[in-house]
């Protein structure tokens, strides 16, 4: 049984996902995707004043799609989480922007699914370090 990393602090880690509270879901037959695409500048080097900055923008997705197959293990299952299903996976997306003073890193993320939990944020901003060789 998988309980699928969430994250509740505002430090982005690309192997959690951001919105997902801890525990929130499980699953015990899964499948994630984690996509990543950096424009390298094409949209801010067309700012005046941003280009001498080499600020570089991107965009992120996160996908989680699982169930819980064996119907007998839901009755053992704490009251706090939920088992994924494959008819409504787990969605957030976000966009940002990295090379700010050459090691921070923001990032803007929705959750675009599973909206209707009372304690889940649908949208957050979190900040990283990285070093770019």
């Amino acid at each position: 049984l998988e309980m699928h990393r969430g994250n509740e602090s505002n430090i982005y880690e690309f192997n959690r996902s951001s919105l997902m509270n801890k525990y929130e879901f499980i699953s015990d037959r899964y499948s994630s995707i984690y996509i990543e695409q950096h424009l390298n500048g094409r949209i801010l080097n067309k700012i005046p004043g941003l280009k001498r900055m080499k600020l570089r923008e991107f965009f992120t997705s996160n996908i989680i799609i699982g169930n819980v197959h064996d119907e007998a293990t839901l009755n053992n299952i704490p009251d706090f989480t939920t088992p994924l299903n494959y008819s409504q996976p787990y969605i957030e997306a976000g966009i940002g922007i990295e090379n700010i003073f050459k090691v921070l890193r923001i990032n803007a993320i929705w959750r675009l699914s599973h909206l209707d939990k009372s304690n889940s944020s649908k949208f957050g901003i979190f900040g990283s370090f990285y070093l770019s060789i």
